[in-house]
């Protein structure tokens, strides 16, 4: 029994150095994503992608044919970032920030010849998935800082309205907006990204995430009688209730909505 007892201990002290090394990681590297923003300075949203770019000697930014959303090129001693012609004009910031991001926190990737093997580890004995997920956050805080955020929602309670406002002046999607404030934990609610479909809006996404058997069993919002269809029918925000039903569950819940575009609205559901 009490090797037993031991054992899991061991586990879970093994899982608690694991977590410790990898938020010691995070907050390194969001140390480092900031002091190259200062001395770019482009502290502020909306982020001077270009003069950050610059500023880390990058020859060009380009939008090409891609298979994938951005890459890094070396071309003689010039680095140039390529990212996808197609996505959005969000996405293509997102996938240049991100790339950014590498520059700033894999430096000994690059060399004069060529772009090491992202498979292999860095100076911060990185695997490949932690650095692609050191190098989301790291694009998430040059499009968005976190304590200029803060500092952004300290006098307001959960809004779309404030939310619409910061994603206008930052550059960024009212969906990273609103993801990024509940995943830092700045508001205390729950977003709904809703899509058209037919007569319909299902519910494809939630910040935070919804357990998926809950999602899969939520039914669809009627576009013409619900308050996110109102929203998207009259292309504004708008605020009222709204019944969620998965399965046997049925809630009704105080909420805001806002179309992000002509199929795509965000629902925020405001829990005090």
């Amino acid at each position: 029994m009490n090797k037993d007892i031991k054992y899991f201990e061991a586990i879970a002290e093994r899982a608690q150095e694991r977590q410790s090394n990898r938020n010691g990681k995070e907050a390194e590297a969001i140390r480092l994503i900031k002091r190259e923003k200062i001395a770019a300075h482009v502290s502020l949203p909306p982020t001077d992608l270009n003069k950050l770019a610059r500023h880390l000697k990058v020859h060009e930014i380009r939008h090409v044919p891609l298979a994938m959303k951005g890459r890094l090129m070396l071309e003689g001693k010039s680095i140039t970032i390529e990212i996808n012609h197609s996505l959005s004009e969000f996405d293509k910031r997102y996938a240049t920030a991100h790339e950014l991001a590498h520059l700033i926190l894999e430096k000994k990737r690059l060399s004069i010849c060529s772009l090491i093997s992202a498979n292999q580890k860095d100076q911060f004995g990185r695997s490949h998935f932690l650095t692609e997920n050191l190098c989301d956050n790291g694009a998430e805080e040059i499009l968005l800082p976190v304590q200029w955020l803060r500092d952004r929602l300290m006098h307001y309670t959960p809004s779309l309205e404030i939310i619409d406002e910061i994603s206008k002046e930052a550059n960024c999607d009212l969906s990273f907006v609103a993801e990024r404030i509940i995943k830092k934990g700045l508001w205390h609610c729950k977003v709904l990204l809703c899509v058209k479909r037919g007569k319909k809006l299902c519910v494809i996404k939630t910040f935070p995430p919804a357990d998926e058997a809950f999602l899969a069993f939520m039914e669809p919002f009627d576009l013409e009688t619900s308050l996110p269809g109102n929203s998207l029918i009259n292309k504004k925000f708008m605020e009222g209730h709204l019944r969620i039903k998965s399965g046997d569950e049925d809630y009704l819940y105080r909420a805001q909505c806002i179309p992000v575009n002509e199929k795509v609205v965000l629902s925020m559901i405001i829990y005090n």
